[in-house]
């Protein structure tokens, strides 16, 4: 099964079936009659009749079983957009972003003086100066999601993004807007790798043994709860951001869609 955030009308029946033996038989009912306000409390009213890390377990188990749907948000042109349905998304190497910058940026009468700092701007960044990206590559679990993050669509990559404002300042941005094409990938990533991509610094395990929900599973459980109030209720109204983080190369194999804008 694809599981995508999203698509909380195919998904929710799954977790309702999987979780019928952990949580009272009248647990809709319980959670309709409160009306919560907020999906965190219909999360929590529901855990107060059931125990979490075998929620938890239950839910991470069909996560493993299933082909997780994440996505990501780019400009590119169509060489780079046939690069990457021949090999791939590879982990950002700063260094490699001179290219769509002076690209980009070239036209600009501050270009030639600011290109003089680029391997200063470039050691820079590599350093970690507004946090670190290199050797990582980034994904959402929410195509809607997308939308409040729409920086990634409207201007490329966050970190050419920066790169631009610290060479040339804010026209940078503005012209970082006119290179290449806005563009969303959707990619289908087995789930005990999308697993292990959401929790790059605590493993599951880790985060349970802190009462904490472990990520994806955490969103998964707010939205079912949420929707036992409120039948209608979608999941991509939230908009959440919970990333995906590689840091090796995601195979072409993964890709299922490219949307241009």
């Amino acid at each position: 099964m694809e599981f995508d955030y999203d698509n909380i009308d195919e998904w929710a029946p799954v977790i309702t079936q999987l979780l019928k033996d952990l949580l009272p038989a009248n647990i809709a009912e319980i959670v309709r009659d409160a009306y919560p306000k907020y999906v965190e409390d219909a999360r929590d009213l529901v855990l107060e009749h059931g125990d979490r890390n075998a929620i938890a377990l239950v839910i991470l188990g069909w996560l493993k079983s299933s082909t997780v749907a994440a996505y990501h948000g780019t400009r590119v042109t169509e060489e780079e957009a046939a690069s990457i349905g021949r090999e791939g998304f590879r982990p950002l190497k700063i260094a490699d972003r001179r290219k769509r910058l002076e690209r980009a940026l070239s036209g600009h009468p501050e270009w030639e003086k600011a290109a003089r700092r680029f391997d200063d701007v470039v050691t820079k960044f590599v350093n970690g100066y507004a946090g670190r990206r290199e050797g990582q590559v980034h994904f959402t679990l929410s195509r809607a999601g997308l939308a409040g993050f729409d920086h990634y669509i409207t201007h490329g990559a966050e970190v050419d993004q920066h790169m631009a404002r610290e060479l040339i300042g804010n026209d940078g941005l503005h012209l970082l807007e006119n290179d290449g094409t806005r563009t969303v990938y959707k990619i289908g990533v087995p789930g005990d790798v999308a697993i292990q991509a959401t929790h790059p610094f605590f493993s599951p395990e880790d985060m349970m043994d802190r009462g904490d929900l472990p990520n994806m599973v955490g969103e998964i459980l707010n939205a079912w709860a949420f929707r036992l109030s409120r039948p209608g209720y979608q999941s991509r109204s939230l908009e959440i951001d919970c990333g995906l983080i590689f840091y090796k190369p995601v195979p072409p194999e993964y890709i299922i869609s490219k949307e241009q804008l």
